[in-house]
């Protein structure tokens, strides 16, 4: 088995990963004091608004970090008691904390203002040095595994066995450092990208998206204007992610891996199915989907994904609306409301100064989701919030969020079924009840067709020789994918606008996760729709998560179906009716 690391770009995971096994095998008691006060189990009473950011001190850090190294291999020449050994490690970790919480909150300030020098020059300094943090934390692992008190480390902090794959060393060397820092430097680069800004002519005219949309009359008009800027756009950014598909291919050979896909899977994504899973997968959903896709196209069921915007919201009625609909099905949803809503944990914004996507991540010395979401101003962030609550919820009840990216999609996707089973609860008027229940059965439909349309153009990107790795190449290969799923009516500027797509960028194959995350989700949502509460209460109990076991195991445990069982795909068509009516 080898370990875990993560992109400098993101949190470190070797790190987490290692609170998550001293969790699950020697509970909080131990974690309490290995991290010398910070208690998991401690709800922060901070603000957003009010968490300090200091930047940390890179070189004094390194500099111990490297300290405990050489304390615990005795490079430094002295004798040092055992007890010694173990205080060094436990200021690792709170070094650890305190600089991914920094990191966090960082990247938070910059997502909701990227055109701050101030917060584009914290997320540069943490791009140059996080990569060699977590290189040197993994030095203390390799240390300890050496050392002649391996098996206590093991017995007082890890557990047993823990070490045996640090002997040998450990897996973030000089060289895939200097790529993640690379790789890392690139993601910033597309993040900082506003597209809505970028200039472009139409017959001789320059001005944005925004500028050229007001000459739209007719559908030639919108077809030529959206394409120049699609293509205006992709000259920009497209060269970002080939650059990124190096940089990516890189890293894998140098960690021993034949492809980035397998290294992907297994070192960050943590999955336990295979890449080809994943593509019998996405052939059977292509086969037996992509039908009611193309009929309900035809249906003009898609219209509704635009015709949304007509249909405004303020930032207050998507509030309003969660927290009517989820808040009286369960205490655990008005808990998790109250402490999002009381210490400024959501960020709803609609400026264009914002990064373009929503998320939710964790900031552990605070020990408190956050929720930072890009609006459209329309009754669909209504569902983006309800996604979102389900991550921050998660994190709400676990003290953290799992580092399973297939486990970690399946509270939010599910939510928003569930706040639809509530929908009459909310408060929005008739119209905005049927526009969110026809835009959810268009935007589940078009989840599991665009996210496999996705997985296997990046499939096949990341496995192109370099040399075939020109934007030419690149759009070409768009454009089969289009045509291989039969849907060049539907995907129209797919062939440009590929270089649009954030998760393309920030996390190479997440975007499976949708699909399977999706699968599970119905299944939940079947349930609810059979006997009211039953969908709530399978939520509250799947999420609650079993330490040991993995994506599959947890389903199984829990007898929900996995999307990679015999006839998943057939299961998928019976849900996709059931609950939406598809």
């Amino acid at each position: 088995m080898k370990k875990k690391i993560l992109t400098a770009a993101k949190i470190l995971v070797i790190v987490m990963t290692a609170i998550a096994v001293l969790t699950a095998t020697t509970g909080c008691r131990l974690l309490n004091w290995l991290l010398n006060g910070f208690d998991p189990y401690q709800r922060s009473s901070v603000k957003f608004s009010e968490m300090e950011y200091t930047r940390p001190d890179a070189e004094k850090n390194l500099e111990k970090l490297h300290s405990v190294v050489s304390m615990i291999d005795g490079s430094d020449g002295k004798s040092h008691m055992f007890s010694d050994m173990k205080k060094g490690v436990y200021e690792a970790y709170d070094l650890i904390i305190e600089w991914q919480s920094m990191e966090t909150l960082a990247y938070v300030h910059f997502s909701i203002d990227t055109t701050s020098t101030e917060w584009a020059e914290e997320m540069r300094y943490f791009n140059e040095n996080s990569s060699k943090i977590s290189q040197a934390y993994e030095e203390i692992y390799v240390a300890c595994a050496r050392s002649e008190f391996k098996a206590g480390f093991e017995k007082e902090l890890f557990m047993e066995g823990f070490l045996d794959d640090y002997v040998d060393g450990g897996t973030l060397n000089d060289e895939i450092a200097a790529l993640m820092q690379r790789e890392s430097q690139l993601v910033t680069q597309f993040g900082a990208y506003d597209y809505m800004e970028t200039e472009f002519e139409i017959d001789g005219v320059k001005g944005t998206i925004a500028d050229h949309a007001k000459n739209i009359v007719t559908k030639e008009d919108h077809d030529k204007v959206y394409t120049e800027f699609y293509k205006r756009v992709n000259s920009d950014t497209g060269p970002i992610l080939i650059e990124l598909v190096k940089v990516r291919n890189e890293i894998a050979k140098a960690a021993g891996y034949g492809s980035y896909a397998e290294f992907a899977y297994e070192f960050i994504l943590d999955r336990d199915y295979t890449p080809e899973q994943a593509r019998n997968l996405v052939e059977q959903i292509k086969q037996k989907v992509t039908p009611l896709y193309k009929k309900a196209a035809s249906e003009g069921l898609f219209d509704i994904l635009y015709d949304v915007e007509a249909v405004p919201l303020s930032a207050g009625q998507v509030t309003d609306a969660v927290e009517n609909a989820l808040t009286g099905a369960r205490r655990e949803f008005k808990d998790s409301f109250s402490y999002m809503d009381k210490y400024e944990l959501c960020y709803l914004g609609y400026d264009s100064r914002q990064l373009s996507a929503s998320y939710t991540t964790y900031i552990p010395k605070y020990n408190a989701p956050i929720t930072v979401i890009l609006g459209s101003g329309n009754v669909s962030d209504v569902l983006t919030l309800a996604h979102e609550f389900g991550h921050f919820t998660e994190g709400f009840l676990n003290y953290g969020i799992i580092n399973n990216i297939d486990m970690s999609e399946i509270p939010s996707t599910t939510l928003e079924y569930l706040f639809l089973s509530r929908i009459d609860d909310s408060g929005l008027g008739a119209r905005e009840i049927e526009t969110l229940k026809k835009y959810k059965k268009a935007s589940s439909l078009d989840l599991y067709i665009s996210q496999c349309l996705y997985y296997t153009f990046e499939d096949r990107l990341y496995s192109m020789a370099e040399k075939d790795l020109t934007l030419d190449n690149v759009n070409a290969l768009a454009r089969d994918v289009i045509n291989e799923f039969g849907l060049e009516d539907n995907f129209e500027y797919f062939d440009y606008s590929w270089s649009m797509i954030e998760h393309f960028y920030q996390q190479a194959f997440y975007v499976i996760s949708y699909v399977t995350a999706d699968f599970v989700s119905l299944q939940i949502a079947s349930l609810e729709a059979g006997k009211k509460g039953d969908g709530f209460k399978m939520y509250l109990t799947l999420i609650n998560w079993q330490d040991s076991k993995t994506f599959t195991e947890q389903l199984e445990f829990r007898s929900l179906e996995s999307p990679f069982s015999d006839g998943a795909a057939g299961l998928l068509v019976t849900n996709l009716q059931k609950v939406l009516g598809i």
